[in-house]
């Protein structure tokens, strides 16, 4: 599963998955969206992690999705699900972790 980097809870960013791999012969990705949920090993709990979803997801280069992120509880990991759906009816979920901190020092 891919891990994104810490986030402080204040920071709004966009974070993205690369589907093009995943794209069945012959289709293309026609729709695309993501849910936010709490890992289960989280130290800290969140009652409702899809309000760190800001807006709707949307599609870049004709395979990545993007998702814009803000807010959750520090201390909380949360799981993104990036789910493609395809031309040929199928669709795909992938997702990653991403952590909120209190403190997240400039890279």
């Amino acid at each position: 599963m891919q891990q994104f980097s810490a986030r402080a809870p204040d920071d709004l960013i966009t974070l993205g998955m690369d589907m093009a791999e995943l794209v069945p012969d012959g289709a293309t990705l026609t729709g695309c969206a993501v849910s936010a949920s709490v890992w289960a090993p989280s130290r800290e709990p969140d009652p409702e992690p899809s309000a760190i979803l800001q807006g709707v997801a949307g599609v870049a280069d004709g395979t990545f999705i993007r998702q814009q992120v803000q807010g959750g509880v520090v201390g909380c990991v949360y799981v993104l699900s990036f789910t493609a759906q395809f031309s040929d009816g199928t669709s795909v979920t992938e997702d990653a972790l991403q952590r909120v901190a209190a403190f997240v020092p400039e890279a």
